[in-house]
């Protein structure tokens, strides 16, 4: 496909944080030297997939493709519902700032209960008093297995969280549960040598840092484990893809492992859960206008490679950023339209006072809406010069 080809586009688009699905039941793809059309329709497709599950959905303890990609979709809705994204040197960029937290919670003794017990009683507790705490948060949980089997996971939070506060809360939850006076039991009695042998990944060059942390488990009776891992997300220079990359890997390996291996990393029931807020979100879709079809023009001609053409729709593999620097900012505009939709009526939801409610109903375009009105405004006229 060449630069000059024309495209009749379908007459509904879907907007997604990171691809742009435009779907009709005829699709008709016009070049100037063959004509090709896609007259299927997407609910035959549908019919036709009813008895076909493919094997990379197939949830065997292990996070599919489909369900990775779903998860990437999600992450990236959180990213803009935390208003991470601003526009640096002409450019959409992601800078989170002190907007996102990267927590990893892990057990300080061998896992004593099943993995659905964990998530039920353990993650449940943890969320509902981060929810207590902070009203309104937005979060994202995956699990993983380590290699010695026991389960830990990954929280992706909207909001900077002391770490103090996450530690006291967790290792509270494992006292109930009694991996606590495990981890007691185990380290009370050792010596500073011993101590060293327990450690996993042991280097010579934190031998000072060790016997800091030995001396300070010492001095608390050992009541303080360091079951949690919080991510410096300033000294990462992409964020989205450095979390988005750790939440949703695989084991590659797993092919080659044996059952035994396989069974000891497999995960029990649930291996990802985003809050209500984030769940509930579906990607917006409305028919194409004028404005679209000239953003689509934009993006045919600055990179056809992203465009994927099927019998049952076309899907364009860009990020909304991407689409913005490309120029399309009536989609980009479409998008805020919609993320900022989202978060009034969740800010409606966890209001408590009629008062808020009705302020907000008196209010239909919010002040992040007005302000990205005037940026596409400017770069509407700035592109037009």
């Amino acid at each position: 496909m060449t630069k000059d080809s024309k495209i009749d586009f379908p007459q509904h688009i879907k907007i997604a944080p990171n691809s742009l699905t435009l779907f009709t039941p005829k699709s008709v793809f016009i070049d100037d030297s063959r004509n090709f059309r896609a007259k299927k329709d997407v609910c035959d497709h549908k019919h036709e997939n009813s008895d076909q599950i493919s094997r990379s959905n197939c949830h065997d303890g292990f996070i599919s493709f489909k369900a990775a990609a779903r998860l990437q979709t999600k992450i990236k809705y959180l990213f803009w519902l935390s208003k991470c994204f601003t526009i640096k040197r002409n450019e959409l960029v992601c800078l989170p700032n002190n907007k996102i937290s990267f927590v990893t919670l892990t057990l300080s003794s061998d896992q004593l209960h099943s993995d659905s017990y964990i998530k039920r009683f353990m993650i449940g507790q943890f969320c509902i008093e981060l929810n207590n705490r902070y009203p309104g948060l937005l979060y994202i949980w995956r699990a993983e297995k380590q290699k010695n089997g026991n389960i830990h996971f990954h929280f992706l939070l909207n909001k900077f969280i002391q770490w103090q506060f996450i530690r006291k809360l967790w290792n509270r939850i494992q006292k109930k549960e009694g991996y606590l006076q495990r981890y007691q039991a185990k380290f009370s009695k050792m010596w500073f040598e011993e101590y060293l042998t327990s450690i996993t990944n042991f280097k010579i060059d934190k031998l000072p840092k060790y016997r800091i942390a030995y001396n300070l488990g010492v001095k608390c009776g050992w009541s303080d484990p360091n079951s949690i891992d919080v991510v410096n997300i300033k000294s990462i220079k992409n964020i989205y893809a450095y979390i988005s990359k750790y939440m949703c890997k695989d084991n590659d390996n797993r092919e080659t492992m044996t059952d035994d291996q396989r069974d000891n990393l497999k995960i029990e029931g649930r291996i990802y859960y985003c809050c209500s807020a984030i769940s509930c979100i579906n990607s917006n879709s409305l028919p194409i206008d004028e404005h679209i079809t000239m953003d689509l023009d934009k993006i045919h001609l600055a990179r056809p490679d992203c465009i994927y053409y099927s019998d049952y729709f076309i899907c364009i593999r860009l990020s909304i950023e991407q689409c913005f620097n490309l120029g399309a900012f009536h989609i980009y505009h479409l998008f805020i339209i919609h993320t900022n939709t989202i978060l009034s009526c969740q800010t409606k939801s966890s209001s408590k006072t009629s008062e808020n409610i009705s302020s907000l109903k008196s209010q239909p375009a919010t002040k992040l809406l007005k302000r990205e009105q005037m940026k596409i405004n400017y770069w509407t006229s700035w592109i037009e010069k």
